[in-house]
C-alpha cells in the first residue's frame, strides 16, 4: 500500500519548513558571532580607515598576517616551540610583506645589531608575523647573524594567544574593530611576548648604547606625564604583564593610535603610583621602574630632526650621557639620509653601535 499523495506533500514541506528554519538560525547565529560581526565592521570603517592614513600620511597595509585562522608558511622557527631563555630581548616585525623571505630596513637592522653587541650574554629574537616562504639569506641578514645571539623567528599567533587573557580577542579577530589594526597588534604583541616569556622588549628604532642586563622591570617616559611602550622590561609572571592584557582586553580603543601602547602604561601606572612628574626623577612603584626621559627618550619627537642636525650635533649628543638606548624616531628621520660619513648624531651612533650594518650600508641609510 502506498502513501497518499497528500501525506507525501505535507512531509516535503514540513522538511522544507525545517531546512529553512535551521538555515535561518543558522544565518543569524553566524551573523550575531563575534567575528563575523567584527569582520563587518572592518568593512564599515574602511573608508574612515582611509581617511585617516591619508591624514597622517599612513599607507594602507596588507593585514591578512595578524587575522586568526589564516594559515602560514614557515621558513624559521616558530617561537612558540622553542625554550626561550630568561631575560631575552625581543623585537617585533608586525608588516605582513614577508611571503618572499625576511626583509629587514637598514636602520632596523642597526637596531638589532646595537642590542646584540651591547648585550653579549643575552639571546635577541627577531619576532616575524608574517608567512615567510622562502629563508633566503641577504647580506643584511648575514651580517646580523654574524652575532651568536641572534634569532630570527616567527610566530604561529594561535599558539602565541593562547593561555592569555587575549586569547577570545584574537580568535574573534577584534583586532579588525580598530582604525590601525597592524599598529595596534604591535602593541598587543609586546605585552602578550613580555606575559609569555618576561624579558625587554625594543621597538625597531631603538638604537641601544649601553648594556641593558642590569635592569630589571622598567619602562622610559617621554614626557613629564607619559609613559612610553618602547621600551618594557618585565620579569616574567610580574603583575603589569597581567594588568596590562587585562586593560587591552577590557579597554581596548579602536579610534586612538597610542592608546592601546603608552596609554595603556600609562594608565595603569598612574592609577598605581600617583606620580606628579616623570620629567626628571627615577619613580620605583611595586617592583616597577620609570625612568625619566634622558634614559631612553633624551629627544623628543617633536625634535627629532636633532638626530639629523650636524650644526647642533655636540649639544645633541651631550644629552646621551645618562641613555642606556636612544629612541630615533624613525617614523620622523626616515624622511632624510642618514650620511655615514657625517657628524649627524644619528651618523655617530650608527657607526659606534652598529658598525657591520653601517659598513655595509656604504655612504648612507
Amino acid at each position: 500500500m502506498h502513501p497518499h499523495p497528500a501525506y507525501l506533500q505535507r512531509a516535503l514541506l514540513y522538511l522544507t519548513a525545517v531546512c529553512l528554519t535551521l538555515s535561518f538560525l543558522l544565518g543569524v547565529h553566524i551573523f550575531l558571532s563575534p567575528r563575523f560581526l567584527n569582520h563587518f565592521v572592518f568593512r564599515v570603517k574602511q573608508p574612515l580607515r582611509y581617511i585617516e592614513y591619508w591624514r597622517s600620511g599612513y599607507r594602507v597595509q596588507n593585514i591578512n598576517c595578524v587575522l586568526s585562522g589564516v594559515e602560514k608558511d614557515f621558513a624559521f622557527d616558530d617561537i612558540t616551540r622553542l625554550d626561550v631563555p630568561d631575560n631575552s630581548i625581543f623585537f617585533l616585525e608586525t608588516s605582513c610583506t614577508h611571503a618572499d623571505g625576511v626583509e629587514l630596513t637598514l636602520r632596523q637592522a642597526c637596531s638589532i645589531e646595537s642590542a646584540a653587541m651591547m648585550n653579549p650574554g643575552v639571546q635577541v629574537y627577531v619576532v616575524v608575523i608574517a608567512s615567510v616562504r622562502n629563508r633566503t639569506r641577504n647580506p643584511l641578514i648575514d651580517r646580523l647573524y654574524e652575532y651568536q645571539n641572534v634569532h630570527i623567528v616567527q610566530v604561529d599567533l594561535g599558539r602565541y594567544f593562547q593561555n592569555t587573557p587575549l586569547h577570545g580577542f584574537y580568535t574573534q579577530d577584534a583586532i579588525l574593530t580598530s582604525l590601525w589594526p597592524l599598529s595596534h597588534m604591535s602593541d598587543l604583541l609586546r605585552y602578550v611576548t613580555l606575559y609569555k616569556y618576561g624579558g625587554t622588549y625594543l621597538d625597531l628604532d631603538f638604537i641601544v648604547i649601553k648594556s641593558l642586563e642590569s635592569l630589571h622591570n622598567y619602562a622610559g617616559a617621554e614626557s613629564s606625564s607619559v609613559v612610553a611602550a618602547g621600551v618594557i622590561h618585565l620579569d616574567k609572571d610580574h603583575w603589569l604583564s597581567g594588568a596590562a592584557l587585562r586593560e587591552l582586553r577590557d579597554n581596548f580603543k579602536t579610534t586612538e593610535w597610542g592608546a592601546n601602547g603608552p596609554g595603556v602604561l600609562t594608565r595603569l601606572l598612574k592609577a598605581e603610583c600617583k606620580p606628579q612628574s616623570y620629567a626628571h626623577n627615577i619613580i620605583s612603584c611595586r617592583n616597577f621602574t620609570i625612568y625619566p626621559p634622558r634614559f631612553f627618550y633624551p629627544v623628543h619627537w617633536e625634535h627629532w630632526a636633532d638626530y639629523l642636525n650636524e650644526t647642533n650635533a655636540p649639544a645633541t649628543m651631550s644629552l646621551f650621557r645618562d641613555s642606556y638606548a636612544l629612541h630615533v624616531w624613525n617614523s620622523f628621520t626616515k624622511r632624510v639620509p642618514v650620511k655615514l660619513g657625517s657628524e649627524q648624531p644619528y651618523a655617530q651612533i650608527a657607526r659606534r653601535y652598529c658598525p657591520r650594518v653601517s659598513n655595509l650600508a656604504g655612504e648612507q641609510f
